[in-house]
């Protein structure tokens, strides 16, 4: 997706939206944040490897096998519970990841990254 177009909100992505907003940590911004990058981006790799965007920078780890559970750590277990009720799908998940990444790159300018 071209990083000026806006994506189509969805009732996934707001589910998306709605959960990364009440788990946000306002004393930890990038952290908050990048924690749900990596687990967007493990979702859409155990969907179709091929879906995670390059400029993500995201290496699935070969020590994963198969599909990741509720049990994992947030906000995973959210992500797998909303796409298992089929609230979410990878088009939501690719949608909410682009703004979840371009808040990655402003936490970085803003020096919030540790």
């Amino acid at each position: 997706m071209p990083r000026h177009v806006m994506p189509h909100v969805t009732s996934g992505h707001q589910a998306l939206t709605d959960v990364w907003r009440d788990s946000f940590d306002p004393g930890d911004p990038w952290g908050s944040n990048v924690s749900w990058l990596f687990a967007i981006a493990d979702a859409l790799w155990h969907a179709d490897s091929e879906l995670v965007p390059a400029d993500w920078e995201y290496v699935h780890s070969s020590a994963c096998v198969g599909m990741w559970s509720r049990e994992d750590d947030w906000p995973d277990g959210e992500i797998v519970d909303l796409i298992e009720c089929g609230t979410v799908t990878s088009a939501d998940l690719l949608s909410f990841g682009v703004i979840v990444n371009r808040y990655d790159e402003w936490c970085r300018l803003a020096k919030l990254n540790y």
